[in-house]
């Protein structure tokens, strides 16, 4: 059985918390927009790196993953260096990607 990957966001008073990413998708996202849309770029990134050390905006996130398809709050991607198959969360505003998750690669 699959463990809930948990993801960091910050509470409004910018601590911080964990999130499980198997809550309701809706809820999820009604979450992570209100903890990150009064926040500045700058600030925003800056928590979400202290969380999950590696974050990516959507030109970086190119740079290093082809993307599949979106399902909010995740991202299905396939890293370009080895071809691995994985999952990113991202916040809209400000527009950040963070919390690779590889998933399991199938058997051809």
């Amino acid at each position: 059985m699959k463990t809930p990957t948990t993801m960091t966001t910050p509470t409004q008073q910018n601590n911080i918390r964990d999130v499980s990413l198997s809550t309701d998708v809706a809820t999820l996202v009604k979450t992570l927009e209100a903890q990150y849309a009064h926040m500045s770029q700058d600030e925003a990134r800056q928590i979400l790196e202290k969380a999950h050390d590696t974050v990516w905006d959507s030109e970086e996130l190119l740079s290093v993953f082809e993307v599949s398809h979106f399902e909010p709050p995740l991202v299905h991607v396939i890293r370009k260096t080895d071809g691995q198959r994985g999952t990113v969360a991202f916040i809209d505003s400000p527009r950040f990607y963070f919390s690779f998750q590889e998933t399991a690669r199938s058997c051809t």
